[in-house]
């Protein structure tokens, strides 16, 4: 009688664990992309871009962001106009050239440079002063790249030279 007691509260522990876990492990990455385009829609909005409604479609967020940094990403002395055509495009593709064995990483490896010198210009554009501690923190815990939009949404953009 005991033992059929304590195999039922352990069933019942393992099962709220269970639960617990599927709940934590959907409503993270929910919260977090919330988070994310939440910010990039209010500074689409503060931008006055068009249709800053698309921040709230995955893939099509990628378009607003390249909007909201003027449409530049800059890699050392490289300057790549279009960005907010190379982002989405770029991110399409990897996810269908990364099964491929070397081109697959190579390219893997260009597009997340592209990407985080996107996000290293949106820090420097709304917070320049923690731009860099941004960037490292989000590739150390990418999960910030949603937080930080968030966290710098109600900021003025304030342009600065290239060079």
């Amino acid at each position: 009688m005991l033992e059929t007691s304590l195999i039922a509260s352990l069933v019942a522990f393992v099962a709220g664990l269970g639960i617990l876990t599927v709940l934590f492990i959907c409503l993270i990455p929910i919260a977090l992309y919330l988070f994310s385009s939440f910010g990039l829609y209010t500074m689409a909005l503060k931008k006055n871009i068009e249709y800053p409604w698309l921040a709230w479609i995955p893939i099509i967020k990628l378009f607003i962001l390249g909007e909201i940094i003027g449409e530049k990403v800059t890699i050392s002395s490289l300057k790549i106009p279009y960005a907010q055509v190379i982002l989405p495009v770029a991110s399409i593709c990897s996810g269908a050239l990364i099964a491929s064995p070397f081109f697959g990483w190579i390219i893997g490896i260009a597009i997340a440079v592209y990407n985080y010198a996107a996000y290293y210009r949106l820090y420097k554009l709304y917070y320049s002063d923690s731009a860099v501690l941004f960037l490292v923190l989000s590739i150390i815990f990418p999960f910030m790249l949603s937080i930080f939009p968030f966290v710098i949404r109600n900021r003025d953009p304030y342009e600065y030279s290239f060079s």
